[in-house]
Protein backbone atom coordinates (compact mmCIF):
# COMPACT_ATOMS: atom_id res chain seq x y z
CA UNK A 1 0.00 0.00 0.00
CA UNK A 2 2.92 2.20 0.87
CA UNK A 3 4.50 1.82 -2.72
CA UNK A 4 1.34 2.30 -4.38
CA UNK A 5 0.49 5.44 -2.62
CA UNK A 6 4.09 6.54 -3.38
CA UNK A 7 3.38 5.81 -6.88
CA UNK A 8 0.84 7.79 -6.81
CA UNK A 9 2.34 10.73 -5.16
CA UNK A 10 5.26 10.27 -8.36
CA UNK A 11 2.85 10.42 -10.60
CA UNK A 12 1.26 13.74 -9.25
CA UNK A 13 4.18 15.81 -9.08
CA UNK A 14 4.84 14.88 -12.40
CA UNK A 15 1.67 16.15 -13.78
CA UNK A 16 2.23 19.00 -11.59
CA UNK A 17 5.55 19.62 -13.33
CA UNK A 18 4.53 19.04 -16.73
CA UNK A 19 0.70 21.51 -16.02
CA UNK A 20 3.56 23.73 -14.66
CA UNK A 21 5.74 23.83 -18.15
CA UNK A 22 2.72 24.12 -19.99
CA UNK A 23 1.36 27.31 -18.33
CA UNK A 24 5.19 28.84 -18.41
CA UNK A 25 5.14 28.22 -21.99
CA UNK A 26 1.84 30.04 -22.92
CA UNK A 27 2.51 32.79 -20.85
CA UNK A 28 6.05 33.28 -22.17
CA UNK A 29 6.63 36.96 -24.21
CA UNK A 30 7.58 37.26 -27.75
CA UNK A 31 10.93 39.48 -26.98
CA UNK A 32 12.11 42.36 -29.02
CA UNK A 33 14.80 44.65 -28.99
CA UNK A 34 13.98 47.71 -30.76
CA UNK A 35 17.58 49.18 -31.47
CA UNK A 36 18.02 52.69 -32.90
CA UNK A 37 18.94 56.75 -32.18
CA UNK A 38 17.39 59.65 -30.50
CA UNK A 39 13.61 59.06 -32.41
CA UNK A 40 13.77 55.27 -30.63
CA UNK A 41 14.94 56.48 -27.37
CA UNK A 42 12.56 59.50 -27.52
CA UNK A 43 13.12 63.32 -28.59
CA UNK A 44 10.83 66.41 -28.08
CA UNK A 45 11.22 65.93 -23.89
CA UNK A 46 9.31 62.63 -25.02
CA UNK A 47 9.18 60.90 -21.40
CA UNK A 48 9.84 57.11 -21.20
CA UNK A 49 6.21 55.87 -21.26
CA UNK A 50 5.65 57.92 -24.78
CA UNK A 51 7.91 56.58 -26.43
CA UNK A 52 6.99 54.81 -29.85
CA UNK A 53 8.47 51.28 -27.99
CA UNK A 54 6.61 51.71 -24.80
CA UNK A 55 3.35 52.75 -26.97
CA UNK A 56 3.53 49.81 -29.40
CA UNK A 57 4.38 47.64 -25.51
CA UNK A 58 0.65 48.54 -24.39
CA UNK A 59 -0.66 48.09 -27.45
CA UNK A 60 0.23 44.59 -27.97
CA UNK A 61 -0.02 43.25 -24.54
CA UNK A 62 1.08 40.75 -22.46
CA UNK A 63 2.33 38.50 -25.05
CA UNK A 64 4.80 40.98 -25.89
CA UNK A 65 8.40 42.58 -24.22
CA UNK A 66 9.86 45.46 -26.02
CA UNK A 67 12.96 47.08 -24.95
CA UNK A 68 14.29 50.12 -25.76
CA UNK A 69 17.76 49.99 -27.00
CA UNK A 70 18.00 53.69 -28.37
CA UNK A 71 20.63 55.66 -28.43
CA UNK A 72 20.49 59.93 -28.85
CA UNK A 73 22.67 60.83 -31.82
CA UNK A 74 24.32 57.86 -33.01
CA UNK A 75 24.43 56.38 -36.29
CA UNK A 76 24.15 52.85 -38.38
CA UNK A 77 27.97 53.67 -39.81
CA UNK A 78 30.27 52.49 -37.65
CA UNK A 79 32.31 55.39 -38.95
CA UNK A 80 29.66 58.51 -37.90
CA UNK A 81 30.47 61.64 -35.85
CA UNK A 82 28.49 63.26 -33.58
CA UNK A 83 27.38 67.11 -33.64
CA UNK A 84 24.47 68.90 -34.90
CA UNK A 85 25.32 71.68 -37.23
CA UNK A 86 28.88 70.91 -36.83
CA UNK A 87 30.86 67.51 -36.83
CA UNK A 88 32.72 66.84 -33.37
CA UNK A 89 35.67 64.39 -33.53
CA UNK A 90 33.65 61.74 -31.67
CA UNK A 91 32.49 58.85 -32.95
CA UNK A 92 28.55 58.25 -32.91
CA UNK A 93 28.40 55.01 -34.37
CA UNK A 94 25.18 52.54 -32.23
CA UNK A 95 27.43 49.54 -32.04
CA UNK A 96 29.82 51.25 -30.24
CA UNK A 97 27.46 52.10 -27.07
CA UNK A 98 26.30 50.41 -24.21
CA UNK A 99 23.25 49.52 -26.38
CA UNK A 100 25.32 47.00 -28.73
CA UNK A 101 26.35 44.45 -25.73
CA UNK A 102 22.73 44.70 -24.44
CA UNK A 103 21.52 43.59 -27.67
CA UNK A 104 23.55 40.90 -27.90
CA UNK A 105 23.03 40.10 -24.61
CA UNK A 106 19.20 39.91 -25.02
CA UNK A 107 19.19 37.66 -27.33
CA UNK A 108 15.40 38.90 -28.35
CA UNK A 109 13.34 36.38 -30.97
CA UNK A 110 12.58 40.20 -32.99
CA UNK A 111 15.36 42.97 -33.32
CA UNK A 112 13.90 46.14 -35.28
CA UNK A 113 16.45 48.85 -36.28
CA UNK A 114 15.48 52.42 -37.04
CA UNK A 115 18.56 53.67 -37.61
CA UNK A 116 20.14 56.44 -40.68
CA UNK A 117 18.81 59.69 -39.50
CA UNK A 118 22.02 60.59 -38.14
CA UNK A 119 23.52 58.82 -40.82
CA UNK A 120 22.31 61.92 -43.34
CA UNK A 121 23.76 64.74 -41.76
CA UNK A 122 26.08 66.30 -44.41
CA UNK A 123 29.61 65.41 -42.51
CA UNK A 124 28.57 61.97 -42.05
CA UNK A 125 27.05 61.22 -45.94
CA UNK A 126 28.35 64.46 -47.98
CA UNK A 127 31.92 64.41 -46.89
CA UNK A 128 32.51 61.11 -46.72
CA UNK A 129 33.34 59.48 -50.45
CA UNK A 130 32.23 55.83 -49.10
CA UNK A 131 29.33 56.82 -47.27
CA UNK A 132 26.84 54.64 -49.56
CA UNK A 133 29.28 51.40 -49.41
CA UNK A 134 29.55 52.52 -45.47
CA UNK A 135 26.12 52.36 -44.87
CA UNK A 136 25.17 49.45 -46.65
CA UNK A 137 28.05 47.13 -45.70
CA UNK A 138 27.90 48.12 -42.13
CA UNK A 139 23.88 47.41 -41.91
CA UNK A 140 24.62 43.94 -43.05
CA UNK A 141 27.31 43.32 -40.42
CA UNK A 142 24.66 44.28 -38.06
CA UNK A 143 22.14 42.44 -39.25
CA UNK A 144 24.63 39.08 -39.75
CA UNK A 145 25.41 39.56 -36.27
CA UNK A 146 22.28 40.18 -34.37
CA UNK A 147 20.88 36.82 -36.80
CA UNK A 148 24.07 34.63 -35.33
CA UNK A 149 22.18 35.20 -31.64
CA UNK A 150 20.55 32.26 -31.56
CA UNK A 151 18.47 30.42 -34.23
CA UNK A 152 15.62 31.62 -35.35
CA UNK A 153 16.09 35.20 -34.77
CA UNK A 154 14.22 37.35 -36.80
CA UNK A 155 15.12 41.23 -38.13
CA UNK A 156 13.39 43.81 -38.97
CA UNK A 157 14.32 46.97 -41.10
CA UNK A 158 12.71 49.89 -40.63
CA UNK A 159 12.90 52.93 -42.95
CA UNK A 160 12.68 56.15 -40.59
CA UNK A 161 10.00 58.59 -40.41
CA UNK A 162 10.00 61.66 -42.95
CA UNK A 163 12.25 64.73 -42.67
CA UNK A 164 10.01 67.95 -42.71
CA UNK A 165 12.78 70.88 -42.43
CA UNK A 166 16.26 70.43 -44.34
CA UNK A 167 19.68 70.82 -42.84
CA UNK A 168 17.83 70.93 -38.74
CA UNK A 169 21.16 69.60 -37.14
CA UNK A 170 23.03 69.43 -40.57
CA UNK A 171 20.71 66.41 -42.07
CA UNK A 172 20.03 66.31 -45.26
CA UNK A 173 16.20 65.66 -46.20
CA UNK A 174 16.46 63.91 -49.20
CA UNK A 175 18.83 61.15 -47.91
CA UNK A 176 16.52 60.62 -45.13
CA UNK A 177 13.15 60.72 -47.18
CA UNK A 178 14.68 59.29 -50.64
CA UNK A 179 17.85 57.40 -50.49
CA UNK A 180 17.61 55.08 -47.18
CA UNK A 181 14.56 54.11 -47.42
CA UNK A 182 15.15 52.60 -51.06
CA UNK A 183 18.90 51.21 -49.48
CA UNK A 184 16.86 49.95 -46.23
CA UNK A 185 14.12 48.08 -48.34
CA UNK A 186 17.80 46.11 -50.71
CA UNK A 187 19.13 45.84 -47.52
CA UNK A 188 16.84 43.83 -46.21
CA UNK A 189 16.01 41.93 -49.96
CA UNK A 190 19.77 40.92 -49.66
CA UNK A 191 19.80 39.60 -46.55
CA UNK A 192 16.36 37.78 -46.46
CA UNK A 193 14.91 39.59 -43.26
CA UNK A 194 11.68 41.45 -43.34
CA UNK A 195 11.20 45.21 -44.25
CA UNK A 196 8.60 47.67 -42.61
CA UNK A 197 8.15 51.15 -44.01
CA UNK A 198 7.85 53.01 -41.51
CA UNK A 199 7.77 56.29 -43.36
CA UNK A 200 5.25 55.47 -45.80
CA UNK A 201 3.01 54.05 -42.71
CA UNK A 202 3.51 56.95 -40.46
CA UNK A 203 2.31 59.22 -43.07
CA UNK A 204 -1.06 56.95 -44.05
CA UNK A 205 -1.76 56.77 -40.55
CA UNK A 206 -1.89 60.75 -40.43
CA UNK A 207 2.02 61.90 -39.53
CA UNK A 208 2.65 65.35 -40.45
CA UNK A 209 4.54 67.90 -40.01
CA UNK A 210 2.65 69.13 -36.85
CA UNK A 211 3.76 65.89 -34.94
CA UNK A 212 7.57 67.06 -34.58
CA UNK A 213 8.60 69.21 -32.33
CA UNK A 214 11.75 70.23 -34.77
CA UNK A 215 11.45 68.67 -37.98
CA UNK A 216 13.09 65.91 -36.85
CA UNK A 217 11.90 64.06 -33.85
CA UNK A 218 8.21 63.23 -33.06
CA UNK A 219 6.10 64.60 -30.57
CA UNK A 220 4.02 61.74 -27.89
CA UNK A 221 1.44 62.29 -30.91
CA UNK A 222 4.10 61.14 -33.47
CA UNK A 223 4.98 58.07 -31.89
CA UNK A 224 1.82 57.26 -30.53
CA UNK A 225 1.29 56.49 -34.55
CA UNK A 226 4.81 54.80 -34.56
CA UNK A 227 3.73 52.44 -31.70
CA UNK A 228 0.44 51.87 -33.29
CA UNK A 229 1.89 51.12 -36.74
CA UNK A 230 4.84 49.15 -34.92
CA UNK A 231 2.45 47.49 -33.16
CA UNK A 232 -0.05 46.14 -35.77
CA UNK A 233 2.90 45.02 -37.77
CA UNK A 234 4.61 42.84 -34.77
CA UNK A 235 1.91 40.62 -34.60
CA UNK A 236 2.85 38.39 -37.53
CA UNK A 237 5.65 37.24 -35.25
CA UNK A 238 5.19 34.32 -32.43
CA UNK A 239 7.41 32.25 -30.35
Amino acid sequence: ADEMSMGFVRIGFLLFVALLGACSSSSAALVVGCIGDSITHGGCDTTPSETYVAVANRTLGAGFDLHNLGVSGMTLMTTGLCGSDRPSKENCAWVNTWAAPAAYKLKADVYTILLGTNDAKYYNWELNSNSTDDFVLDYIDLINKLLDLKPGTRVVVMSPVPNYKDGVYGMRQVVINSFIPAKTRRIADITRVHFFDMQNEYVKNGGSAKDTCDGCHPTPAGNLIMGQVLARYLTQFTL
